[in-house]
């Protein structure tokens, strides 16, 4: 037990003197540790600062990131800006020369338009004289044929006279000589006035019908120019009423047009009231012109 207690005291011994050495060293460099540990603190310190330094970089460059992005859709707004402004400038121009082609176009159907109404007031003028003319035609040729007709009822009625004359006059001769052989002098007389009377007649009858045969003649030679003449005023007043109706095709070609032109406007401006107002006037005109130009060409297959 003692051996045990030496050997115990003599190793705590060792342990002491071991930690007086290391003392002596921990002491030694004492002054080391310590100056490494402000150097480690600087350095701790140094970078406090910089992460510091390195946030408000951050910060800073995150700004400048902003501003950039910022500068950068600020000039595609201006580019955007500039080019819808192309693009609407362009369409204005656009449109400014399609309203100025509309406004010549309008001054243009506007000028034939009335260029065309003082060919339409000169044509129906002249299809009134014609028609006019047609008329007095008619009643002129009327009158001619009917005095062809009371010529040719004359002359019928002469020759129905002398005809009756010869039938009779032969027989009124025997019934005179009758009368006579029978020394019948009354009725003798009779027939014989009777006889005188149709001779009278009969020689009356044929200077009529002789006057008349002239007159026949000339009656039917006057009829049958009338006929050429008012046939030739007929065609006349066709092609006039013809022409007429080709230029209502024409005015309606222009009213159609401007009547478009002014129902396209109104719908663009929604003025939808105006617009369907303007469209029942297009198809009454429209299906007015479709009968004129089937009138047209019917008349121009006949031809």
């Amino acid at each position: 037990m003692r051996l045990k207690e030496e050997e115990l005291a003599e190793v705590q011994g060792e342990v002491d003197e071991v930690d007086s050495k290391i003392l002596k060293v921990e002491q030694k460099f004492q002054k080391q540790q310590d100056k490494l540990a402000a150097e480690r603190r600087e350095i701790e310190e140094d970078e406090a600062k910089f992460e510091e330094q390195r946030e408000g970089l951050l910060s800073e460059q995150e700004v400048i990131r902003d501003r950039i992005e910022g500068e950068r859709q600020r000039k595609q707004g201006l580019a955007d800006a500039s080019k819808m402004a192309a693009e609407s400038s362009v369409k204005a121009k656009a449109q400014v020369e399609e309203e100025e082609a509309a406004a010549r176009r309008t001054v243009e159907l506007r000028s034939e338009l009335s260029e065309l109404r003082a060919e339409e007031s000169e044509a129906s003028l002249q299809t009134d004289s014609l028609r006019a003319k047609v008329e007095s035609s008619a009643l002129d040729l009327e009158g001619r044929r009917e005095a062809l007709r009371s010529s040719l009822a004359r002359a019928e009625e002469a020759r129905a006279t002398i005809s009756e004359a010869e039938e009779r006059l032969p027989k009124l001769e025997q019934e005179k000589k009758a009368a006579v052989a029978k020394k019948n002098f009354k009725d003798a007389a009779k027939f014989s006035s009777e006889a005188k009377a149709l001779e009278e007649g009969k020689r009356e009858a044929e200077g009529t019908l002789e006057e008349l045969e002239g007159t026949v003649v000339d009656c039917e030679a006057r009829v049958a120019e009338a006929e050429r003449e008012a046939e030739d005023l007929g065609s006349e007043l066709e092609a006039a009423e013809k022409e007429g109706r080709k230029l209502q095709d024409r005015h309606l070609r222009i009213t159609i047009d401007m009547v478009t032109r002014a129902m396209e406007a109104a719908a663009a401006s929604e003025n939808f009231d105006d617009a369907a107002s303007l469209q029942n006037e297009l198809e009454v005109a429209q299906e007015l012109k479709r009968d004129i130009e089937a009138s047209l060409a019917e008349e121009d297959a006949e031809a």
